[in-house]
């Protein structure tokens, strides 16, 4: 009872009812083919039920559009196939679809329960190239007068193909041969629609060429293309350009005076090269009043024979002589005429009979082959004459200079008298001659033709020499049409049939199809590694052994603009000195591009890197880069920037090169002394200091570099001889030797300093050095020190209150214009010169000047101590008469004579003083006591002035 319930539980299941819907995209092929399962068709187990699924069975259900008989469904597995080959362009509905859904439907049930579902298919039928484009006719004729102007254009059918996707439809044509006086013009219109022309590309003649038969292909964009041809043949029609003409200029015949009325004499030939009616010719006597001629003969104006007409009995002997015209049907009429003797025989014997038998034939000719040898026996002729005698003997001849007769015992033999051509003339006409010995002697003839049969004894011969093609680089889409080559093969039969081939060398790159000549790129091309190819090209014939011709194909790669500029170097480092002149040379840029033309142009520009001020450099249309500013070592020693080189296609391509420019420094400085200066420009120095003491630190330096930034060291002037010494690398200077107590007293030394340049610049500063006692001193010479000390605050004071006095009223003389500057400085003259007599009367001891700085203000003080320079001691004192000091002081104004810094003048030395200092300064200074101090401007100068005390 359990299991009987379990099975009505399962039969009594039912699939849910819901659409499911499955897609298969099937290209267009062959049958029979499985597409699909429709049992993996999604939710189709969810529906029916795992219990189920191995039971489902399923069927296709037939639908009026037939769709279902295409395809077959398998029961129990659910594999979907086709029936039949699935051709989109045999499927009404399919027509003009690339892409054709065909609906179908499967039904899905259970075998062994009530389950049931529809499912729907859809196969999307997928086009392909399986149509070659097709003309609706195969031949289409086309007329065209021979006078057509070049130019002229006559339409031809379009192909067709019945494949929908655009791709595999028709992209281009071609005409073959290429040697024809036609081309084609394919225009695609503004509506969509496109035109087919057939236009002549050069002058007919029909006479020439009365036919062509051309070859239009047209080719799709499948790959590889497929294509499809159609013949045209263009038929040239005629227009009557031109005359007949006799095939003799003068014919020469015999008639017997017995002969029968009615008789054909022979017959005239003529030809018309023109066609049709203007072809057809009509022969008459040039003069029909001829009486005597058309009495006894008549012209058939079709056939052209001459036959008698009237009895030549007792014209015998006699010859007529006469002019028979040919005309044609044309409009105009056009003709020529032909002169005729007949000469009438009196008869007395018979003609000799020719017999002529033949040994090799064909359609009542004897044949030979082309490549016979000379010699070689083609026929052979019996001559029979029954008469007696002489009248009976015959000689036979042959006026043809390719066969002659050679006599064989009773016979003559026709053999070959020179190497024959058949591609010269293919059939020979010649003519038996036969005459008797009798008197006169009487001759008969007889026509031989002999059809000379092709030998392959030409080769194949291209149309030109050489074919220029060209082929853009980079076509991906392969094999690609590119021209088409063509041979002449003289012979005729297969050894006139020709085939093209291209060397295994070209390893497929070029292919040609054999029996057209339609050369193809087969595969990509690259112009920067092969530009250009040379290509063998071979046409060979059927013949046995089969002949052979060569051609060249120039294969020409066009350029795209597929690669960049490249410099020669990543980097460029430039050297060029400071100071050099504008468009000065600094370096070459030099970049290379693969491409050519306009693609491989290169120009070059710049791209400055963070300079803010005036770039000095350029760069000229060829690459060089020069300088366009002045340039300084010491301002900037590099730049840094970057070069672009760009090339002139479409789109742009471009490559830069980082760039480094080092100025180099030049010799443009003088150096710079830094002590001693104006301002700082003494040293001293212990009279007790031995040999080798260190006195001073020449300091200095120049904003060159290298040896023109090396500095030497030496003393241009020397007050003394053999005292000091300096190194001329370090610039120290010392004591050559230890000093003697007369040489105790300040020395000027004119310092030189100069760099190591060329040529060398140098620049000068005088260093004063004072050499001084020792600052131990005796208690005596303190007393003595304390008293002039003493004496000279007293004297001070009233120097102090003189000067005072003298100051005020020059500056009211000077205001009032009432001395001049001489005046001035002769009054301070007058009034230290009176100081200094008034030291020497108090027998005032000498002080030593000290110069020292101040910061503030910017003024200079000079002090006057009491320390006292060693000398020769009498009487516990010391005698200094006339001892001088110098200072020295930064300079305004002029330019000093002696060390070349500029001097005060009058006004600013006037202004400047401190009055406290009540004393007035000259050209030769004086002080009125020791201790005194004088603040003086930064204008002031006493450079070079003597101070005394």
């Amino acid at each position: 009872m359990a299991a009987i319930s379990a099975l009505l539980l399962v039969l009594s299941t039912t699939c849910s009812v819901r659409a499911l819907t499955r897609v298969f995209r099937v290209p267009e092929g062959p049958s029979p083919a499985r597409i699909g399962d429709i049992a993996n068709t999604d939710n189709l187990t969810s529906v029916a039920g795992c219990a189920q699924l191995s039971s489902l069975r399923y069927s296709l259900i037939s639908q009026e559009d037939g769709h279902h008989l295409l395809f077959k469904v398998n029961e129990t597995t659910g594999d979907f196939a086709t029936v039949v080959a699935l051709d989109r362009e045999n499927i009404t509905a399919c027509a003009f679809l690339s892409e054709c859904p065909l609906h179908v439907s499967v039904a899905v049930q259970s075998a062994i329960g009530t389950c049931f579902q529809k499912v729907s298919v859809v196969v999307i039928l997928i086009d392909v190239n399986d149509n070659a484009p097709q003309f609706a006719q195969p031949i289409v004729r086309r007329e065209l007068y021979e006078n057509a102007p070049v130019g002229s254009e006559m339409s031809l059918p379009l192909a067709h193909d019945r494949d929908a996707n655009t791709v595999f439809q028709i992209h281009s044509y071609s005409l073959s041969p290429s040697s024809s006086p036609f081309s084609l013009v394919y225009t695609r219109l503004q509506d969509g629609s496109v035109s087919l022309m057939l236009r002549l590309s050069a002058i007919l003649d029909r006479e020439t060429t009365s036919e062509y038969s051309l070859h239009v292909t047209a080719f799709d964009g499948g790959r590889p293309p497929r294509s499809g041809d159609v013949l045209v043949i263009v038929a040239v029609q005629d227009i009557n350009d031109n005359a007949p003409h006799f095939t003799e200029d003068e014919y020469q015949v015999s008639v017997p005076e017995n002969s029968k009325i009615g008789s054909t004499v022979f017959f005239l030939s003529a030809t018309d090269l023109d066609f049709d009616q203007n072809g057809v010719i009509a022969y008459d006597f040039a003069n029909p009043k001829q009486e005597a001629v058309t009495k006894h003969f008549l012209v058939d104006p079709k056939a052209g024979s001459i036959t008698i007409k009237g009895s030549l009995e007792n014209e015998g002997g006699n010859v007529f002589n006469f002019s028979v015209l040919v005309t044609d049907g044309g409009n105009p009429v056009l003709s020529s005429e032909a002169r005729v003797v007949i000469s009438v025989l009196d008869t007395g014997n018979n003609r000799p009979q020719i017999i002529i038998q033949l040994l090799f034939s064909e359609s009542g000719s004897a044949t030979v082959s082309e490549s016979a040898v000379v010699g070689r026996v083609v026929a052979l002729v019996t001559a029979r004459d029954s008469d007696p005698g002489d009248n009976g003997k015959v000689h036979c001849s042959s006026k043809d200079v390719n066969f002659r007769l050679v006599l064989h015992e009773s016979e003559y033999k026709v053999v070959v008298a020179m190497p024959l051509d058949r591609e010269q003339i293919a059939l020979h006409k010649v003519t038996i001659i036969c005459q008797d010995g009798g008197t006169p002697p009487l001759k008969s003839s007889k026509l031989l033709l002999v059809k000379v049969l092709d030998s392959n004894d030409n080769s194949p011969q291209f149309l030109q020499p050489q074919y220029i093609m060209y082929a853009q680089e980079n076509n991906n889409n392969v094999p690609v049409f590119i021209g088409q080559v063509s041979a002449n093969d003289n012979d005729a039969g297969q050894n006139a049939e020709i085939s093209y081939t291209i060397p295994e060398s070209m390893n497929n790159t070029v292919i040609i199809e054999e029996t057209s000549g339609k050369v193809f790129v087969n595969k990509t091309l690259d112009r920067e590694h092969i530009a250009q190819y040379t290509i063998h090209v071979v046409a060979s014939d059927h013949g046995s052994p089969p002949r052979t011709g060569q051609s060249l194909i120039i294969l020409k790669v066009n350029d795209q603009n597929d690669n960049s500029p490249g410099f020669l170097n990543v980097s460029y480092a430039f050297y060029i000195k400071e100071n050099v002149s504008p468009d000065s040379f600094v370096g070459l840029f030099v970049a290379k591009d693969e491409d050519e033309g306009i693609n491989g142009e290169v120009s070059y520009y710049l791209k400055i890197v963070s300079e803010t001020d005036s770039f000095p450099f350029r760069l000229l249309p060829n690459g060089s880069l020069v300088s366009a500013g002045s340039l300084d070592y010491e301002q900037k020693d590099m730049y840094h920037f970057e070069v672009f080189a760009s090339d002139h296609g479409i789109p742009t391509h471009s490559a830069s090169a980082s760039v480094t420019v080092f100025v180099l420094d030049e010799n443009d400085h003088r150096p710079r002394i830094t002590f001693p200066t104006i301002d700082n420009n003494s040293v001293s120095v212990s009279h007790t200091a031995g040999a080798g003491t260190r006195i001073a630190v020449i300091q200095g330096h120049d904003a060159d570099t290298g040896v023109n930034g090396q500095l030497l060291y030496s003393i241009s002037v020397n007050n003394t001889s053999d005292l000091f010494l300096v190194d001329a690398d370090a610039g120290v200077i010392s004591l050559k030797r230890t000093l003697l107590s007369s040489e105790i007293t300040t020395y000027e030394l004119l310092i030189t300093v100069s760099d190591r340049g060329t040529p060398a610049l140098s620049a000068q500063a005088v260093l004063v050095v004072v050499v001084s006692f020792d600052d131990q001193l005796s208690d005596g010479y303190v007393k003595i020190v304390v008293a002039i000390v003493c004496v000279t605050l007293l004297l001070a004071v009233g120097v102090t209150v003189v000067v005072c006095f003298l100051r005020h009223t020059d500056k009211q003389n000077i205001r009032h214009g009432a001395i001049t500057r001489n005046n001035f400085f002769s009054q301070c003259m007058n009034s230290l010169k009176s100081s200094r007599r008034h030291l020497k009367d108090a027998k005032q001891r000498p002080g030593i000047i000290v110069l020292g700085e101040s910061n503030r203000f910017s003024k200079k003080t000079v002090t006057f101590k009491t320390n006292s320079p060693k000398g020769e001691k009498k009487n516990g004192s010391v005698k200094c008469e006339n001892c001088k000091y110098q200072i020295l002081k930064k300079a305004a104004g002029r330019v000093c004579s002696r060390c070349g810094t500029e001097e005060f003048n009058s006004r600013q030395m006037g202004e400047s003083m401190n009055r406290s200092a009540d004393v007035w300064f000259t050209s030769r200074h004086e002080v009125s006591s020791p201790g005194d101090s004088l603040q003086l401007e930064n204008d002031d100068c006493l450079r070079h002035s003597e101070i005394t005390v």
